[in-house]
């Protein structure tokens, strides 16, 4: 969903984003790490912070991996 944050004025985000490299890399852990409550459902408590820190072994580059969660699905295509 970080191509959305572009229309949602968070260019801030948007700019922090290395598209050239996967998601899954150190670099880009500033974005995972960010939450946004334009994107928690109102009826969804549980939602609001709710963040969770893969370990390395989950990463590309074997850095811990944080994730923050919205309350909506996205959709990236097929995986090789």
């Amino acid at each position: 969903m970080v191509r959305l944050t572009q229309f949602l004025e968070q260019g801030a985000i948007y700019n922090a984003m290395n598209f050239s490299i996967p998601m899954y890399y150190n670099a880009n852990t500033t974005v995972c790490n960010t939450g946004l409550g334009v994107l928690w459902c109102p009826s969804d408590g549980a939602i609001v912070g709710l963040r969770y820190t893969y370990p390395a072994s989950y990463t590309n580059d074997n850095g811990p991996q944080p994730m923050t969660y919205s309350s909506y699905a996205g959709c990236m295509g097929t995986w090789t």
